[in-house]
């Protein structure tokens, strides 16, 4: 499971980012002739918080080996497919069909939770909840028993 040691980590890592609301907007990805997706990506006004957000984590729990080469050649690209395509003219159609509904949403990102397994063949997955900023600690101790009491309901 997730452990203290862990969390106090990346609570250290992540103190100095306060919480921000990132914006989106949607992009056509090609693959290939015969396959693009579509991404729902954050704006350029939120993209240089989250890929720094992500290097603060990513320094505390570094990615295994194969998926730097793979970073290193994709690049870090934050997203959300919203679907795959056959062809870079569909999904651009479909950007044209959402984007009145699906192409300025917000999102609050105010905490990053910590994921954890047991163990490898593990179904079961803790979930620790490590908020951005300063810390509060006037967190009564009924309100951190309630709250854990939901994430692990959640699952």
């Amino acid at each position: 499971g997730a452990s203290p040691a862990a969390s106090q980590l990346l609570l250290d890592a992540v103190t100095e980012f306060e919480p921000f609301v990132l914006r989106t907007r949607l992009v056509a990805f090609k693959h290939h002739d015969k396959c693009s997706s579509v991404w729902l990506v954050p704006d350029e006004s939120s993209l240089e918080q989250v890929k720094k957000l992500q290097e603060a984590c990513g320094a505390v729990f570094p990615q295994p080996k194969r998926n730097k080469k793979l970073k290193k050649l994709l690049g870090f690209t934050p997203h959300m497919t919203l679907g795959q395509f056959p062809s870079e003219y569909a999904a651009k159609t479909f950007i044209a069909l959402v984007a009145d509904k699906l192409g300025n949403l917000t999102f609050p990102v105010q905490d990053i939770y910590l994921l954890s397994r047991p163990d490898r063949n593990s179904s079961a997955v803790d979930q620790l909840r490590v908020p951005l900023g300063t810390p509060n600690y006037n967190i009564s101790l009924v309100s951190a028993i309630s709250e854990y009491a939901s994430l692990r309901k959640a699952g």
